[in-house]
C-alpha cells in the first residue's frame, strides 16, 4: 500500500472516535421555520446611517484608526478586540448609531452584559421596538426579580415581525412562573405549539414549570408530548428520571436510570448518577424562575449552534450566564463555540469553567485536551488523558481519546496498545464497541501487524453489519496485498452503494478494480471519484495509471502533473515523478515503443 493512500484512509476513519457531545440539551432542528424566522434578533436592528463614521470623525482621524482596527478585528473572528476597539471607536464619535449597535452586540457577545446594558439603553432612546437591546434589558430585569418591567420589554421586543418568536413565549412564561403564578405560567407556552419546530420548547419547559410548580403528573405527561416531538438527549432524559423520583421516590428514579443505560450506555454523565456520585435531585435543573430563564437562553443557543448560526447562538449564551453564572453545559457549549472557530486558549477558559463536580467536567477536559493538542502542547494534553485513565480504572473514553490523539500523530504502535488498554477494561464487547475495534484495526494495520488488523476489522463489522467505512478499510488492504480481490470488489460495491457521493469509497473501488486488471471499469470508477473529489492528490493518481493502462498516454500524464499541484503527499512527489519520467513498465497496450517521458 502507498503511504499517501494509506495516510488518506486513515484519515476517513475520522481524527476522534470517542468524541462526545457535553454541550447538553439539544432540540429538533428549526430548519422547518429557519433559524432566522426562530430567532433572528441581531439582524433586526435597523441601521440608522449609511456610513459606519460620520464626515467629521473621518475627516478629524478622530476614532478612525479604532473604527479600522475593529472592523480588521472583526474579520479575523477575534471577537474581543473588535469589541474594545469598537467601544472606543464609539468613545470619539458617541453619536454614531451604527458604531453604537456593532459595540453593544460584540460586548453582549463577549459576556460583559453589565456594560452591554447602558448601550442597550441608548439604543432603547432612539429605538423603543430595538430586539437585542430590548432582550438584553430584559434579562437583567428578570435576573433582579423585575418581571412586569421584563414583559413590558419583551412586548415591545415583539413589535419586530419575527424577532423572539421562541425566546419571547418562553421569558414570559419563566416571569410569570417568578410572579407567583405556578402551573399556570406554562399556560403562556401554549402558543409554541403552533409552531412545530418551536413544539420541543414548549413541552420541556411546560416540564420543568409543571415539576417546579409541584404537578408531577401533569410534567410528566408534558416530558411525553416531548418525547413525541424529538429525540431526547442524555440531559432532558436525566430530567424526566428527576421527575419519577420526586412522584415515586427513589426505587422508581433508580429504575428508570438503568433503563438509560440500554440507550447511553457507559456515559461518564450517567454513570456519575447510577454510582451515586451525584444525586439524581440535581439532574433537574430548574430551582427558581432564574434558572429557568437561563435554560431557555441556553436552549435557544444550543439549537442555533446546531444551525450555525453562531453570532445569535453567543448572545443567548452569555445572557444565560448573565443569568446562571453556575449553568455547566452553557459553559461547554461556550468551549464548543470557541473551538469551532479555532479560538482554542478561550475554548480551553471556557472548559476549566465548568465546576470540578459538574457531570460535564469530564467531557470538558476531554475536549480541553484536544485544544492543548490543537496548540502544539501535545505533551500536556498526553499527561492529562493519561492522568484521567488512571482516576478512573473502569472508564474507557479517556484511553480511547488518547489512542485517537496518538493516532492522529501517526503514533500508530502506541495508539494500538492504548486502545488494547480501553478494550481490556470492556467486560463484554457490543455493538457500540464496534468504533473501538476499528480504530485498533487502523493503528494495527499501519503498524505491520495486518493478521491481528484484520481480526479487528472483521469483528467491528460483525458488530457493525455493513458500515461503509468499515467495508472500504478492510476491503482496500485486501487489495493492496493482492488477496480476496473478488470479496474485496463485492465489498466496496456495497459501500458505494451506501455512500454514493463518497469520493473516497469509490476511488477505493476503481483502485481495486484497477488490481484486478479491469482497467475499463476501474477508469469509469476513478474518473466518478476524481469528479467528486477533484482536489485530491491520490485519487488523480490512481486516475493517472489506470489512463495509462488503457492506453490514454496523454490523460495519464496530465493527472501526474495535476498531482503535483495539489499538495502531495510524504512520498508521492518522488513516485509521481518516476511516473511522468518513464510511465509504468508492463502495462497493457503498450506499443513496444520506447516511451520518451511526458513532456
Amino acid at each position: 500500500m502507498s503511504l499517501a493512500h494509506s495516510a488518506r484512509r486513515t484519515l476517513l476513519a475520522g481524527a476522534t472516535l470517542a468524541g462526545m457531545t457535553i454541550a447538553g440539551f439539544t432540540v429538533a432542528s428549526l430548519a422547518a421555520s429557519g433559524p432566522a424566522a426562530a430567532v433572528d434578533v441581531a439582524s433586526k436592528d435597523r441601521e440608522a446611517v449609511i456610513s459606519p463614521v460620520t464626515p467629521a470623525a473621518r475627516v478629524s482621524g478622530k476614532g478612525f484608526g479604532a473604527f479600522l482596527a475593529a472592523r480588521q478585528a472583526r474579520k479575523d473572528g477575534d471577537i474581543s478586540a473588535a469589541a474594545h476597539y469598537f467601544n472606543e471607536a464609539l468613545v470619539a464619535d458617541p453619536g454614531n448609531i451604527w458604531l453604537l449597535r456593532r459595540a453593544f452586540l460584540l460586548t453582549v457577545s463577549e459576556g460583559e452584559v453589565e456594560s452591554a446594558l447602558e448601550l442597550a439603553n441608548r439604543i432603547l432612546e432612539g429605538d423603543d421596538a430595538a430586539p437585542v437591546a430590548n432582550l438584553t434589558v430584559a434579562v437583567d430585569d428578570l435576573k433582579n426579580g423585575r418581571y412586569g418591567k421584563a414583559e413590558s420589554r419583551i412586548s415591545k421586543a415583539n413589535k419586530r415581525r419575527g424577532s423572539m418568536r421562541l425566546v419571547g413565549p418562553l421569558l414570559r412564561a419563566w416571569a410569570a412562573f417568578g410572579n407567583g403564578e405556578g402551573a399556570a405560567a406554562a399556560q403562556r407556552l401554549d402558543m409554541l405549539n403552533k409552531t412545530e419546530a418551536f413544539s420541543p420548547f414548549a413541552n420541556y419547559h411546560r416540564t420543568l414549570i409543571l415539576a417546579a410548580a409541584g404537578d408531577l403528573d401533569g410534567a410528566l405527561d408534558a416530558f411525553a408530548a416531548y418525547e413525541d416531538s424529538t429525540r431526547p438527549d442524555l440531559r432532558s432524559m436525566l430530567v424526566k428520571s428527576a421527575v419519577i423520583e420526586m412522584r415515586d421516590g427513589a426505587a422508581a428514579g433508580r429504575q428508570s436510570l438503568e433503563l438509560l443505560r440500554k440507550r447511553f450506555g457507559e456515559d461518564h454523565v450517567l454513570v456519575r448518577y447510577l454510582n451515586g456520585d451525584r444525586a439524581l435531585s440535581e439532574a433537574f435543573p430548574v430551582r427558581n424562575a432564574n434558572d429557568g430563564v437561563a435554560e431557555a437562553l441556553y436552549g435557544a443557543a444550543s439549537a442555533l449552534v446546531r444551525d450555525n448560526v453562531s453570532d445569535v447562538a453567543m448572545i443567548y449564551l452569555r445572557l444565560a450566564l448573565h443569568v446562571r453564572h453556575d449553568l455547566d453545559v452553557a459553559q461547554a457549549l461556550l468551549g464548543d463555540i470557541r473551538e469551532t472557530g479555532d479560538r482554542w486558549l478561550e475554548a480551553i477558559a471556557a472548559y476549566e469553567r465548568v465546576a470540578d463536580d459538574s457531570p460535564y467536567k469530564w467531557g470538558a477536559r476531554l475536549r480541553t485536551a484536544w485544544m492543548l493538542d490543537k496548540l502544539d502542547r501535545t505533551d500536556q494534553a498526553i499527561e492529562l488523558l493519561q492522568r484521567m485513565a488512571a482516576e478512573q480504572k473502569r472508564e474507557t473514553v479517556a484511553l480511547i481519546t488518547l489512542a485517537d490523539l496518538l493516532r492522529s500523530h501517526s503514533r500508530f504502535k502506541e495508539a494500538a496498545t492504548v486502545y488494547s488498554q480501553a478494550i481490556d477494561r470492556i467486560d463484554e464487547l457490543g455493538p457500540r464497541h464496534w468504533a473501538v475495534l476499528y480504530a485498533r484495526g487502523i493503528a494495527l494495520e499501519r503498524s505491520g501487524r495486518w493478521s491481528d488488523a484484520e481480526r479487528d476489522l472483521l469483528q467491528a463489522l460483525e458488530l457493525r453489519p455493513r458500515h461503509p467505512y468499515v467495508m472500504n478499510y478492510l476491503a482496500y488492504s485486501w487489495a493492496d496485498k493482492g488477496v480476496k480481490l473478488d470479496e474485496a470488489v463485492a465489498m466496496l460495491r456495497q459501500a458505494v452503494a451506501l455512500k454514493p457521493q463518497d469520493g473516497f469509497i469509490i476511488d477505493s473501488l476503481g483502485w481495486v478494480l484497477y488490481r484486478k486488471g479491469e482497467h475499463q471499469e476501474a477508469v469509469r470508477q476513478l474518473e466518478r471519484a476524481v469528479e467528486l473529489r477533484p482536489e485530491d492528490p491520490t485519487i488523480n493518481e490512481h486516475l493517472g495509471d489506470a489512463y495509462w493502462h488503457v492506453g490514454r498516454r496523454l490523460e495519464s500524464c496530465f493527472q501526474w502533473r495535476r498531482v503535483l499541484v495539489l499538495e502531495p503527499l510524504e512520498g508521492q512527489v518522488e513516485t509521481v515523478g518516476q511516473k511522468l519520467e518513464t510511465g509504468l513498465a508492463g502495462a497493457s497496450g503498450d506499443s513496444g515503443g520506447k516511451f520518451r517521458g511526458c513532456s
